[in-house]
Protein backbone atom coordinates (compact mmCIF):
# COMPACT_ATOMS: atom_id res chain seq x y z
CA UNK A 1 0.00 0.00 0.00
CA UNK A 2 1.62 3.23 -1.12
CA UNK A 3 0.37 6.37 0.60
CA UNK A 4 1.57 9.82 -0.34
CA UNK A 5 2.10 12.19 2.59
CA UNK A 6 0.48 15.58 1.98
CA UNK A 7 2.11 18.63 3.51
CA UNK A 8 0.24 21.68 4.68
CA UNK A 9 1.01 24.93 2.81
CA UNK A 10 3.05 27.53 4.65
CA UNK A 11 1.09 29.92 6.81
CA UNK A 12 1.76 33.58 7.36
CA UNK A 13 4.10 34.24 10.25
CA UNK A 14 1.82 36.09 12.68
CA UNK A 15 4.70 37.47 14.72
CA UNK A 16 6.20 39.08 11.64
CA UNK A 17 2.82 40.46 10.57
CA UNK A 18 2.21 41.93 14.02
CA UNK A 19 5.69 43.48 14.09
CA UNK A 20 5.08 45.05 10.66
CA UNK A 21 1.76 46.46 11.89
CA UNK A 22 3.39 48.00 14.97
CA UNK A 23 6.23 49.41 12.87
CA UNK A 24 3.82 50.99 10.37
CA UNK A 25 1.73 52.53 13.15
CA UNK A 26 4.81 54.00 14.83
CA UNK A 27 6.03 55.49 11.54
CA UNK A 28 2.77 57.38 11.04
CA UNK A 29 3.59 59.62 13.94
CA UNK A 30 4.21 59.63 17.62
CA UNK A 31 1.16 59.21 19.82
CA UNK A 32 0.75 61.42 22.83
CA UNK A 33 -0.44 60.13 26.18
CA UNK A 34 -3.81 61.80 25.60
CA UNK A 35 -4.49 59.83 22.42
CA UNK A 36 -6.31 56.57 22.77
CA UNK A 37 -4.50 53.30 22.25
CA UNK A 38 -6.06 50.77 19.92
CA UNK A 39 -5.78 47.06 20.61
CA UNK A 40 -6.24 44.37 18.01
CA UNK A 41 -7.23 40.80 18.66
CA UNK A 42 -6.01 38.29 16.12
CA UNK A 43 -8.46 35.44 15.62
CA UNK A 44 -7.80 32.20 13.86
CA UNK A 45 -10.13 31.77 10.89
CA UNK A 46 -9.76 28.01 10.93
CA UNK A 47 -11.09 26.35 14.09
CA UNK A 48 -9.44 23.14 15.19
CA UNK A 49 -10.66 19.83 13.83
CA UNK A 50 -10.44 16.22 14.92
CA UNK A 51 -10.12 12.96 13.01
CA UNK A 52 -12.46 10.15 14.07
CA UNK A 53 -11.99 6.52 13.05
CA UNK A 54 -15.50 5.09 12.85
CA UNK A 55 -14.76 1.56 11.64
CA UNK A 56 -11.79 -0.40 10.31
CA UNK A 57 -13.73 -1.91 7.46
CA UNK A 58 -12.65 -5.18 5.82
CA UNK A 59 -8.90 -4.38 5.67
CA UNK A 60 -7.99 -4.17 9.37
CA UNK A 61 -4.26 -4.72 8.84
CA UNK A 62 -3.93 -1.87 6.32
CA UNK A 63 -6.01 0.41 8.55
CA UNK A 64 -3.75 -0.30 11.54
CA UNK A 65 -0.72 0.66 9.44
CA UNK A 66 -2.51 3.82 8.26
CA UNK A 67 -3.38 4.72 11.88
CA UNK A 68 0.28 4.28 12.73
CA UNK A 69 1.32 6.54 9.87
CA UNK A 70 -1.22 9.24 10.71
CA UNK A 71 -0.72 9.30 14.49
CA UNK A 72 2.96 8.42 14.75
CA UNK A 73 2.13 5.93 17.52
CA UNK A 74 3.66 2.49 17.92
CA UNK A 75 2.23 -0.50 16.11
CA UNK A 76 0.77 -1.83 19.37
CA UNK A 77 -0.91 1.50 20.21
CA UNK A 78 -2.21 1.80 16.63
CA UNK A 79 -3.69 -1.68 16.84
CA UNK A 80 -5.28 -0.74 20.19
CA UNK A 81 -6.77 2.47 18.74
CA UNK A 82 -8.13 0.67 15.68
CA UNK A 83 -9.81 -1.94 17.91
CA UNK A 84 -11.50 0.82 19.97
CA UNK A 85 -13.34 2.30 16.97
CA UNK A 86 -15.19 4.61 17.00
CA UNK A 87 -12.37 6.69 18.48
CA UNK A 88 -10.92 10.17 18.00
CA UNK A 89 -7.41 9.65 16.65
CA UNK A 90 -6.17 13.22 16.34
CA UNK A 91 -7.29 16.60 17.60
CA UNK A 92 -6.34 20.25 17.25
CA UNK A 93 -5.68 20.02 13.51
CA UNK A 94 -6.32 22.49 10.73
CA UNK A 95 -9.01 21.50 8.25
CA UNK A 96 -6.37 20.70 5.63
CA UNK A 97 -4.44 18.32 7.89
CA UNK A 98 -7.63 16.67 9.12
CA UNK A 99 -8.79 16.08 5.53
CA UNK A 100 -5.38 14.65 4.62
CA UNK A 101 -5.43 12.25 7.58
CA UNK A 102 -8.95 11.07 6.69
CA UNK A 103 -7.88 10.54 3.07
CA UNK A 104 -5.01 8.30 4.23
CA UNK A 105 -7.34 6.28 6.46
CA UNK A 106 -10.00 5.95 3.77
CA UNK A 107 -7.42 4.85 1.18
CA UNK A 108 -6.59 1.98 3.56
CA UNK A 109 -10.26 0.95 3.67
CA UNK A 110 -11.34 2.59 6.93
CA UNK A 111 -14.50 4.53 7.55
CA UNK A 112 -13.28 7.84 8.99
CA UNK A 113 -14.42 11.43 9.18
CA UNK A 114 -13.09 14.80 10.23
CA UNK A 115 -15.15 17.30 12.14
CA UNK A 116 -14.81 20.55 13.96
CA UNK A 117 -13.87 20.19 17.61
CA UNK A 118 -16.30 21.55 20.14
CA UNK A 119 -15.45 24.79 21.89
CA UNK A 120 -14.83 24.52 25.63
CA UNK A 121 -18.20 24.50 27.37
CA UNK A 122 -20.10 23.14 24.34
CA UNK A 123 -21.67 19.74 24.69
CA UNK A 124 -23.34 17.38 22.33
CA UNK A 125 -26.86 16.21 23.05
CA UNK A 126 -26.91 12.99 25.00
CA UNK A 127 -28.66 10.09 23.37
CA UNK A 128 -31.64 8.68 25.27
Amino acid sequence: MAVQRVLEPDHVDLDRALADLVRSLSQEGEMSDEESTEYYTLLCDDPSHEVVLIDCGPCEREVILAVRMVTGQSLWRSWDLARQAPVALLGGLSAYRAQSAVAVLQSAGAIAEWRQELEPGERTATSP
